[in-house]
Parts: structure tokens; sequence; C-alpha cells
């Protein structure tokens, strides 16, 4: 288990056996789920969301979501991203090739990606 993240009695982690795959282990029963199929380079939980970072080395990598059972995946934006943070209503990032700027979009609802201005 790489990068291991507990949520309401799952672990979900970065499976490198299976190529870096996103995973789901439930505590309680041991079944163990894998959630994509792509590689994954990082990710954050919050609520019954999951936002990852979908293969960098790719020809399309993307910042993508998706909900904590693995369905109704959805693009983010396009491109590497890195420090996916998690409040109760946004969720922040910025590219991997630099710090500034950070971008946010809501953590529910619409994708709507914008550059944050505190």
């Amino acid at each position: 288990m790489f990068s291991p993240i507990y949520h309401n009695g799952y672990i979900y982690y970065i499976d490198l056996v299976t190529n870096y795959q996103l995973h789901r282990y439930n505590m309680s029963t041991g079944e163990d789920v894998t959630l994509t199929k792509e590689r994954v380079d990082m990710f954050n939980v919050a609520g019954n969301m999951i936002y990852y970072q979908s293969d960098s080395s790719s020809a399309t990598p993307a910042l993508k979501r998706m909900t904590t059972d693995g369905e109704d995946m959805e693009v983010v934006s396009e491109g590497i991203y890195c420090d996916i943070n998690i409040t109760s209503n946004y969720v922040y990032f910025h590219s991997y090739d630099s710090k500034y700027p950070t971008y946010h979009t809501p953590l529910y609802g619409s994708v709507m990606v914008s550059v944050f201005n505190p």
C-alpha cells in the first residue's frame, strides 16, 4: 500500500504491484476493490469523492474525479497537477511545474476550474 488514506471504514491506496492502480480496502470485510485501471500518481479523498492525477507519463494526463465506489469518473482538468488539497467546499491544486497559480473547483457539482485568488 502506497499513500494510504483512511476514510469512512475504508483504506484507499495506490497499489504498486498492479501498476499504481487506485484501490479501496474494506476494513470490516477485507474486500479489496480496484477503483481505476489507470496508473495514478496521487490522490485525495473527501466526502464521497476521490480526486486523482492520472498517469503523468501518458499521452493524456489529467486531474480527474470519481465517487468513492469508483463510479462517475470525469476529467477536472487536462495536464499534470499536484498538491491536491480538499476543504469542505473546494479542491485546490496547481500545475506540477509551477506552484502558481493555484486553481480550485467545487468539491461537488459541476466542474468549474478557476484561478484561486485569496
